[in-house]
């Protein structure tokens, strides 16, 4: 959904043609209309990457609750998150950020405290309003 409203947008800027005379082309041409766009989407995402990933390591501590709360016990998860960072060379303790502008999933050490303390998140503490 995202990606396709993303490419609209891309779509309606790449029509406007303010934004090829405020460069200097005379004309509309396709490439630098994708030149120009992909200039202006850096600092956008700039404001936008930080609440997308916010979002999506929300979802990731929905999906770790869950699974607790699945299996009745945090210990097969917390294994495989060990096993996956030990393989992955993943780092454990990551700059705050970089969590908050790359990470997509929240630290690995935050993940396992989360599932094994008691008052770990319900996933009906946790869901989110859909307006």
């Amino acid at each position: 959904m995202t990606s396709c409203l993303l490419l609209f947008l891309a779509s309606k800027i790449m029509a406007w043609e303010v934004l090829y005379q405020s460069f200097g082309f005379s004309g509309m041409p396709l490439y630098a209309g994708l030149f120009l766009v992909g200039i202006l989407w850096e600092p956008v995402s700039c404001f936008i990457s930080p609440i997308a990933m916010a979002v999506s390591r929300r979802f990731e501590r929905q999906a770790d609750a869950y699974a607790r709360e699945i299996l009745g016990t945090p210990t097969p998860l917390v294994q495989a998150l060990k096993k996956l960072a030990r393989e992955n060379l993943s780092n454990p303790l990551p700059h705050p950020l970089h969590v908050l502008f790359k990470a997509s999933h929240p630290p690995i050490i935050q993940r396992i405290r989360d599932l094994e303390t008691r008052d770990a998140p319900s996933t009906d503490k946790m869901k989110m309003r859909v307006i």
